[in-house]
């Protein structure tokens, strides 16, 4: 009986049986919630949530884009878009033009130039989805139909602070 105790023993230890926090779970209502605030209040990018996931933070942000945006890179954050609707034409990859260093709230320390210069251009709308990883150069330089997209960041830096922690442009 005493061997199979600490046989079990050894095993939860093994196993690192430790409790760890459940996954995130992030109601449709709060992303429209988020959405509507942004149009109202006139924002491009609503954080919704930020998740701290072991190595790494995980940030969950609603996105409407009625017109182009800058040309930016973000230093160590990757995005990653989900077109919930509207259409647009962006441009990524190549190299920013007379880049300088801005502090982006939402996406941490970034990059901001004139132009991109070397970049692919595309045209995307509802459903389709874009992986930019970090120092990726990217812009809107067309919208046919305002954009809303959920962007999803991963921080491997955990630059991305929880919500009640950040300032907030």
């Amino acid at each position: 009986m005493l061997r199979m105790l600490a046989f079990a023993l050894v095993l939860m230890l093994q196993s690192g049986a430790k409790l760890v926090p459940p996954a995130a779970h992030i109601p449709a209502t709060e992303l429209d919630t988020a959405l509507k605030d942004a149009i109202a209040r006139k924002r491009v990018d609503v954080p919704v949530q930020t998740v701290d996931a072991g190595g790494h933070n995980v940030e969950v942000a609603m996105v409407y884009v009625a017109q182009p945006t800058g040309y930016v890179s973000h230093d160590k954050v990757t995005e990653m878009y989900y077109v919930i609707e509207g259409s647009g034409t962006y441009v990524s990859g190549g190299r920013l033009v007379n880049p300088t260093k801005a502090d982006i709230a939402p996406t941490g320390v970034s990059q901001s130039g004139v132009s991109i210069e070397g970049g692919t251009t595309r045209t995307v709308g509802k459903g389709d989805y874009i992986v930019l990883p970090a120092g990726t150069p990217h812009a809107w330089t067309q919208i046919a139909a305002p954009l809303t997209y959920v962007d999803i960041r991963i921080d491997p830096e955990k630059i991305l602070l929880p919500l009640g922690k950040r300032r907030l442009k």
